[in-house]
């Protein structure tokens, strides 16, 4: 069983698209020409789907919980398929670009997750994943002191990030660029270190 089956009933509570996030994946994307073709691995209810499919991307949805492709919205321009970043079932050097949210530490393995992305990607164009790395929070940091066991498994589940950089250039020889990204106060997409300011939430 998929670990959101279980967990991610509720989702779109907390979780929804904060076009900050969006915009930065858009702007790394390089995306150029009409008709272009997007992939999002991991993508959960669909909301930076649903995104992408606003400004006028074909934008297919990888998700390989089925509780979360059940609580998607409609959407005619997204096409859903239930699968994993591991197995993408679509011929090499499809997409024109390929984007993952907070998904690549539930790849259950990272490396034939890299190999596939950079499969279906087309030559000379990005992928961009939005990822954490729980290592670079403070140790003074009331998070911590609070939910000590919530980072300890974080860490036990993300690579760092400098590890992770250098096993994506080993597996698809390029060069990768990391962008960091602080977050703000007033993040719409409340994944857990969003709260960081706000004890409440």
């Amino acid at each position: 069983m998929e670990p959101y089956d279980k967990i991610g009933l509720n989702y779109n509570n907390t979780r929804k698209v904060d076009h900050r996030i969006a915009s930065i994946i858009e702007e790394n994307l390089l995306l150029n020409g009409i008709n272009i073709k997007l992939l999002d691995v991991g993508a959960g209810t669909g909301n930076y789907s649903n995104f992408f499919s606003s400004k006028g991307y074909d934008v297919t949805a990888l998700e390989p919980s089925a509780i979360m492709i059940d609580q998607s919205s409609e959407n005619k321009n997204i096409k859903w398929i239930k699968g994993s970043a591991e197995h993408i079932e679509f011929q090499d050097n499809f997409f024109d670009g390929i984007f993952s949210v907070l998904a690549s530490h539930h790849f259950s393995n990272l490396q034939l997750a890299i190999s596939e992305i950079n499969r279906t990607l087309k030559s000379k164009h990005f992928a961009v994943i939005f990822t954490a790395d729980p290592t670079l929070v403070s140790k003074k940091s009331w998070l911590i002191d609070y939910f000590k066991i919530v980072f300890e498994n974080a860490i036990s589940k993300y690579i760092n990030i400098k590890d992770f950089k250098s096993l994506i250039e080993s597996i698809t020889n390029t060069n990768v660029k990391i962008i960091y990204f602080s977050l703000p106060d007033n993040l719409m997409d409340n994944f857990f270190a969003s709260g960081w300011k706000k004890p409440s939430l």
